[in-house]
């Protein structure tokens, strides 16, 4: 039987300022074991955050029907419908990738920076008040304007690390800042800080700084940063605990 060449599918190339989102023909490609880990691991985030969400919401209806406060029920959905569009991005982007690439290039809808990393720390929220950690953000003037490109991921995966290196009654802080041409964003958490055997293999896909970690998460941001332009780095603090520090070139929003 004769065999038929693949149909080309449409993908997003790139996204132009004034034009909007690139989009052209190419055959879509075999998936391979590194690529479906990432897709596994980035959908099992986002899952777990928006079950959170989820729950808080429907804890508050069941107040609100008592006198409770509605808006907060209103903010709650918000923050899950904001993660279940994030899945529908990943998803997306997966399904017309090139190889390895499951993250989209660039927030194509224009989101802010801040509104971004405001997020993140809304959906890590709920599982740092079940352990009593404390989640800071610290978001200087100086980002107002900035887009969030594809920093999302990478954000939420390092407050995801804090928390778990957190012990009950910890503190994570977000910071993020504007100079020289380049965003600054760093996760500080006053956790057990790295193990020194691993410290330097961190980025390595397969190379975890947990028991039970895939290994994932932090070799899928450093390639995320990486495509940007950028550069990632994870230390530990002198005073305990460990830093992930970002640095993207800035791109005002549209």
């Amino acid at each position: 039987m004769e065999q038929r060449p693949d149909t080309p599918s449409l993908r997003l190339a790139g996204t132009d300022p004034q034009r909007g989102p690139i989009i052209s023909a190419r055959a879509p490609e075999a998936a391979t074991e590194q690529d479906l880990a990432k897709l596994t691991h980035e959908l099992a985030n986002l899952l777990d955050g928006s079950q959170r969400r989820l729950n808080l919401a429907l804890r508050h209806l069941a107040e609100s029907e008592e006198g409770g406060d509605r808006d907060e029920v209103i903010r709650q959905l918000r923050v899950l419908h904001t993660a279940l569009d994030r899945m529908n991005q990943v998803v997306g982007a997966f399904r017309g990738r090139r190889t390895g690439r499951i993250i989209p290039a660039a927030d194509t809808r224009g989101g802010s920076l801040t509104a971004v990393l405001r997020h993140a720390v809304d959906v890590i929220e709920p599982a740092a008040e079940e352990r009593d950690v404390t989640v800071e953000l610290d978001l200087a003037h100086s980002i107002v304007d900035l887009a969030a490109g594809p920093i999302y991921p990478v954000i939420s995966n390092a407050l995801r690390n804090a928390l778990e290196a957190c012990a009950e009654g910890g503190r994570i802080t977000l910071v993020a800042e504007a100079v020289g041409g380049e965003v600054i964003i760093a996760v500080h958490d006053d956790g057990g800080g790295i193990d020194p055997g691993i410290l330097e293999r961190v980025f390595e896909f397969g190379a975890s700084t947990k028991d039970r970690g895939s290994g994932v998460g932090l070799a899928l941001s450093k390639e995320i940063v990486e495509q940007a332009g950028g550069v990632i780095t994870l230390v530990n603090n002198p005073q305990g605990g460990a830093t992930l520090r970002v640095a993207l070139p800035t791109t005002p929003r549209a």
